[in-house]
C-alpha cells in the first residue's frame, strides 16, 4: 500500500507539472498570433509557424520530463511512511485513528549498553597483569581509558557505535514484519564527551525512515536500579537507597522527554529496566511515581512503561487510583531453569493468564519488554510462544537483535556471530587492531539464528505476506 501510494502521489505531481507546461503551450500558441494580427496582418502566418515550433519544443520537453520522472519513480525505492504517534486507550495501545496497535519487535542490546556476555570481547585479563576483569560497561571503558586515555576511548567507542547497529538493521527489522525496536541506554552516557543524544537522534531518524517505532529504555539509572551488570556498573545498587539519585533520575527523564516527547516515532519511555534493587513494592512504585511526574512536566501525553521489577504482577498498582495516565505495564520473561524445550510452554501460559487477569482489572495494556526461551530453545517453540502473545494482543520485544558469543549463542540473538568472528582484547590489542576487529561486527558479517525463521513462521507474519484474495 505504501509503495502504491507513493507512486500515485509522484504521478500526481508529474501530471500537475505536465498540465502547467501544456497551459503554457496553449497560451503561447494563442496569444502570440493574436498580438501579431493586431499589429501586422501580413506577419500572422509567420507567427503561427513560430507558435508551432514552440509547441513542438514544449512537447519534446514534456516527453523528456515524463519519461525521466517515470523511470525515476520506478528506480527509486519508495520510503516507508513515518509511524503515526501512539497513545493508550483502555487496555490497548492505539494509533491516531483509535485502531489498536500491537508492538512486535526486538531489543537493540549491546549498541549503547555494552553487555560483555553477549559481545566479542575478552573479559579475563592475562595472568599476572594489573587489569581487572571486564564485566560491564564501566569496566570495559575504564580499561580502554587506562591504556589509551580519553582520546582512545572516543575513537574506539565511535567505531563500536558506527558498526554494531546501522540503518540497515532498522531495514532488516522492518522486512521481518516487525514494527518496534526497544533501545537500551545508560544515564551516564548522555553527558559523556561523545554524548548519546546524537546517536539517539540518528536512531529516531532511521525509525522514521523505515516506519519502525522506538521505545527508549533507561537500562542504567543514576545510582543503578539494581546490582546487575546490565545497569552499566555492577554492584552499585543505590537508586532506591538515595533520594539524591532519584532526583538525578528525574532530571535525566526531563532531558529525554523534552527532546523526544513530541516525536511520533518514539512509542514510549521505559522508565527503568528491571528495577530489582527496590526493597519492596511500595518503594518501587513511589520512585516510579516520581519519575512519571517528572516526565509529565515536559511530555504530558507520551506513554510510559512501568515494570514490576520481578516482584510480580499481583502487586502492581491500579493506574486510576494512582492518578497515572498513558501508562503501559511491563514484564520480562525468561525461564533459565528449563531442562528441555517443552519446559518453556507452561510458564508462558501462566504469564499470559496472569497478564489477562491484571489487564482487565487494572484497565491497562501490557508489554513483554524482554523475552527469550534459552536455554533449550527451538524454532517451533519460539513461534508458538509469539503466536500465543499475538493472539492475546500482548505487545513484545525479544532479547536480543544480535549477539556474538563464543558458543554462538543459540537463539539469544536474531543474528549471531560466525565462528570466525574476531574477538577483541581490551587488555592487549592496539587501537588499530581493536578498530579493525570492530569493523567486522556489522550485521552482514553475522548469521541468522533459528529465531529468524521462528519469526517468519508466526501467523501474523504469514498473514502479512499472503496476497489478499
Amino acid at each position: 500500500m505504501m509503495g502504491r501510494k507513493t507512486t500515485i502521489e509522484t504521478m500526481g505531481r508529474e501530471k500537475s507539472q505536465a498540465s502547467r507546461l501544456l497551459d503554457g503551450v496553449r497560451a503561447d500558441a494563442t496569444v502570440a498570433p493574436m498580438r501579431q494580427k493586431e499589429l501586422e496582418i501580413p506577419s500572422f502566418r509567420n507567427s503561427c509557424q513560430g507558435a508551432r515550433f514552440q509547441l513542438k519544443t514544449y512537447i519534446m520537453r514534456l516527453l523528456v520530463f515524463v519519461t525521466w520522472a517515470g523511470l525515476g519513480s520506478l528506480w527509486a525505492a519508495p520510503p516507508s511512511l513515518p509511524p503515526p504517534s501512539l497513545k493508550v486507550s483502555g487496555t490497548h495501545i492505539v494509533n491516531e485513528q483509535g485502531n489498536p496497535i500491537a508492538l512486535r519487535g526486538v531489543n537493540f542490546g549491546g549498541w549503547l549498553v555494552e553487555e560483555i556476555w553477549m559481545m566479542p570481547v575478552e573479559g579475563v585479563p592475562p595472568a599476572g597483569s594489573s587489569f581487572s576483569k571486564v564485566i560491564d560497561h564501566s569496566s570495559l571503558w575504564d580499561t580502554f581509558r587506562q591504556r589509551f586515555g580519553e582520546e582512545g576511548v572516543l575513537q574506539i567507542r565511535k567505531a563500536w557505535r558506527d558498526c554494531w547497529i546501522t540503518r540497515e538493521d532498522f531495514v532488516r527489522v522492518k522486512e521481518l514484519g516487525l514494527n518496534c525496536v526497544r533501545l537500551p541506554f545508560l544515564h551516564d552516557s548522555l553527558d559523556a564527551p561523545d554524548g548519546l543524544f546524537p546517536r539517539i537522534d540518528q536512531a529516531v531518524a532511521w525509525a522514521r525512515e523505515t516506519g519502525v517505532y522506538l521505545i527508549l529504555d533507561l537500562h542504567g539509572t543514576p545510582g543503578r536500579q539494581s546490582g546487575q551488570h546490565h545497569t552499566g556498573k555492577s554492584d552499585e545498587d543505590q537508586l532506591f537507597k538515595d533520594s539524591k539519585k532519584v532526583a538525578e533520575c528525574e532530571l535525566v527523564w526531563k532531558k529525554v522527554a523534552s527532546r523526544y516527547g513530541n516525536a511520533p516515532e518514539v512509542a514510549a519511555f521505559d522508565l527503568m529496566n528491571e528495577p530489582m534493587g527496590a526493597p519492596n513494592e511500595s518503594t518501587l512504585y513511589l520512585v516510579y511515581d516520581r519519575l512519571l511526574r517528572a516526565v509529565r512536566e515536559v511530555a504530558p501525553a507520551k506513554p510510559v512503561i512501568i515494570a514490576d521489577g520481578y516482584k510480580g504482577i499481583a502487586g502492581m498498582p491500579y493506574p486510576e487510583v494512582a492518578g497515572w495516565k498513558q501508562v503501559i505495564f511491563s514484564q520480562h520473561h525468561y525461564n533459565f531453569g528449563a531442562k528441555q524445550v517443552r519446559d518453556h510452554w507452561g510458564p508462558v501460559e501462566n504469564l499470559i493468564t496472569k497478564i489477562g487477569y491484571a489487564r482487565s482489572r487494572r484497565n491497562v495494556p501490557f508489554f513483554v519488554g524482554e523475552l527469550n526461551i534459552e536455554p533449550h530453545s527451538s524454532q517451533e517453540m519460539m513461534t508458538r510462544v509469539l503466536d500465543a502473545l499475538d493472539e492475546k494482543e500482548i505487545s513484545w520485544t525479544v532479547w536480543s537483535y544480535k549477539v556474538a558469543m563464543r558458543g554462538q549463542g543459540g537463539m539469544w540473538g536474531l543474528y549471531r556471530g560466525k565462528k570466525d568472528l574476531p574477538v577483541l582484547s581490551p587488555f592487549t590489542d592496539s587501537i588499530s587492531e581493536i578498530v579493525k576487529k570492530i569493523q567486522a561486527y556489522k550485521t552482514e558479517n553475522f548469521e541468522a539464528s533459528a529465531m529468524k525463521p521462528a519469526l517468519q513462521q508466526t501467523r501474523l507474519y504469514q498473514k502479512s505476506i499472503t496476497p489478499a484474495q
